[in-house]
């Protein structure tokens, strides 16, 4: 639902995964088109990781993928979301959707920079922080939430969300707010920020350590920026975050979120979204 409405008239609205209602329309003749018109050289890119000579590795997509027709794609970058997107979200939007649930559900989409802007590593920093402040805030010292937290949107037009479910939406709205009111404001010390720098390029790369994930890294710098060898500099740009970075990012792209909430609608107003 969240992308549907925070992203309304761009590709990132879609489910890649389809909807009842489109997988029961398709037949065999809409599978051999899609595959005909999709299914070429030049939507593809091959990235390997292992231990394995890359004249091994040109040998085998030349007798494999080296054989689909070439086809006319060109890779860019999705644009940006629509004018009426940021719209909504300036006015402090919000999707209510009323549900016989035992909690309820907060998601808040805030739309970031290109994956290419200069500004991705501090707002990935920035988002983190966020994250680890709300979770800090509305579950450990309250107990609010079973889940709070705000994921970085990695994807080719970034973002970020903040999540929450509760029992208590007014009250937990309010906290999230607090949090990202102090991120804004220049009171982060930069030692606190470079432990938890550290501690945050730790964590990334573990979850790199892995042949999928980092083909998954390199593929991404590769779409994203242009050269896959930035990948390797990605850890010292996030090293590089400065406080002052951080609280520009978060002034910047940390601010009017989309919001969709499921649950008993009744409990909240729409007033403490557009608080935010």
């Amino acid at each position: 639902v969240a992308d549907s409405v925070a992203f309304a008239g761009h590709p990132y609205a879609l489910d890649p995964d389809g909807t009842e209602a489109a997988l029961g329309a398709l037949d065999s003749a809409a599978v051999r088109r899609y595959a005909d018109a999709h299914l070429v050289s030049s939507r593809l890119l091959v990235v390997v990781v292992g231990n394995v000579a890359r004249p091994a590795v040109e040998a085998a997509v030349r007798r494999t993928f080296g054989r689909l027709p070439r086809g006319a794609y060109a890779w860019a970058l999705p644009p940006a979301a629509p004018s009426q997107a940021r719209d909504l979200a300036r006015r402090g939007a919000a999707t209510m959707l009323q549900r016989p649930f035992a909690t309820n559900y907060v998601l808040g989409v805030f739309q970031g920079p290109p994956a290419s802007s200069r500004d991705v590593p501090a707002f990935r920093v920035a988002t983190a922080l966020y994250g680890a402040r709300l979770h800090q805030a509305v579950r450990e010292q309250r107990g609010l939430s079973y889940a709070a937290y705000a994921p970085f949107l990695d994807r080719g037009v970034t973002g970020a969300m903040m999540y929450m479910s509760t029992t208590q939406p007014r009250t937990a709205l309010g906290l999230a707010r607090e949090q990202l009111a102090a991120l804004r404001a220049p009171s982060e010390a930069g030692g606190s920020l470079r432990f938890f720098t550290d501690q945050f390029v730790g964590d990334y790369l573990a979850g790199n350590m892995t042949s999928a994930a980092q083909a998954d890294f390199l593929a991404r710098a590769e779409l994203y920026e242009g050269d896959f060898r930035r990948a390797t500099r990605a850890m010292d740009a996030l090293r590089g975050v400065t406080p002052g970075d951080v609280r520009a990012a978060a002034q910047r792209y940390l601010t009017r979120p989309h919001f969709v909430y499921l649950g008993d609608t009744t409990r909240v107003d729409r007033k403490a979204f557009a608080e935010f």
